[in-house]
């Protein structure tokens, strides 16, 4: 099942980091996607796939309750935490970093 395979892919690339007691969900880029250099937030916005927020840590006095990640509500929410924004870029580039020494070891062995 294609479908099975690609989720497989993605999950595959993904690792969760706790910045600011929260825990986000980020994935590695692949090469294609830094083709064109994204600055930091950009990175983040594209490249951060879940987390564990409450809809209370979104907006005062909101629901206690888990708040489903969607792209729209994290880069809205993003946008104005910016103390998210150079600890989950740096995570998302050492993700690269890491990947980038792998294939390079890989390629001499």
């Amino acid at each position: 099942n294609m479908g099975a395979t690609l989720e497989a892919r993605l999950r595959a690339r993904e690792k969760r980091v706790t910045v600011d007691g929260h825990t986000f969900t980020i994935r590695r880029p692949k090469a294609a996607d830094l083709i064109q250099p994204l600055n930091g937030l950009d990175l983040v916005r594209k490249f951060t796939v879940g987390w564990d927020l409450l809809g209370s840590d979104l907006v005062p006095g909101g629901n206690p309750e888990p708040e489903p990640f969607s792209p729209e509500l994290f880069a809205d929410y993003v946008e104005d935490t910016p103390s998210l924004w150079e600890p989950l870029a740096s995570a998302i580039n050492d993700m690269w970093r890491e990947h980038e020494s792998r294939i390079e070891l890989d390629a001499k062995n």
